[in-house]
Parts: structure tokens; sequence; C-alpha cells
């Protein structure tokens, strides 16, 4: 789970962990729109490790990027780490995984398998 960044000791752990996160689950080509245009997380996380070359207006603006990027991660650590069932979507035939807790909502339209 990503914490806030407070200071620029904290950089680093930020750093860190974003990037096993990234890792763990396949995140590479995930964007996020920060004042409104697509960005990769990974391009955030790459500009943040320049972090002490920046100027103090760089830097404030890193952390604000970071600390943006950081509830958005760990809601789709929450969603990756979800109990899911497989289901099978009755128009097309093709297998997935959804929430267990969103088979109601789509009953009519997938079988849990």
């Amino acid at each position: 789970m990503l914490k806030e960044i407070k200071r620029s000791s904290d950089v680093a752990e930020f750093i860190a962990t974003a990037e096993n996160m990234i890792a763990k689950y396949g995140w590479q080509d995930k964007t996020v729109h920060p004042y409104s245009f697509p960005m990769k997380v990974t391009k955030i996380i790459e500009d943040l490790k320049d972090y002490d070359r920046c100027t103090e207006g760089s830097k404030d603006y890193l952390i604000a990027l970071a600390n943006g990027l950081a509830p958005i991660m760990n809601s789709w650590e929450e969603y990756e780490q979800a109990e899911k069932i497989t289901v099978r979507i009755k128009k097309s035939g093709k297998i997935t995984k959804i929430l267990a807790s969103d088979l109601d909502m789509f009953a009519d339209l997938v079988e849990a398998i």
C-alpha cells in the first residue's frame, strides 16, 4: 500500500513500493489522467526518480502528482486482492473473472462456472 509523501525522505520508499505494485500486478500500461491528460503510471514513477535533481517547484509538482496517484493505485490493489469468481458471459461464451460481490448485479448476463 502506498503512503502519502510528506517529506523528501519518503520519496524513495514511495518509488520502491509503487514499482513493486506495478511489477506484481502487471500495471506497466495503466494510465491515469492528472490535469486531464493521460500519463502512464510508470512515467510518473520514472519522473519521481529525478526528484533530487529538480527545482523546488518541480519537486512540489512531483509530490502532488505522486500523492494523487497513491489512492488510485491503492484502490487498484484492493480490487486485485478482492475475491473473484470465474464466470461465462452468456452472450459471447467468453470466460472471465468478476468480483464475487458483483455476481448478483450481473446475474442475467453471466453464469458462474
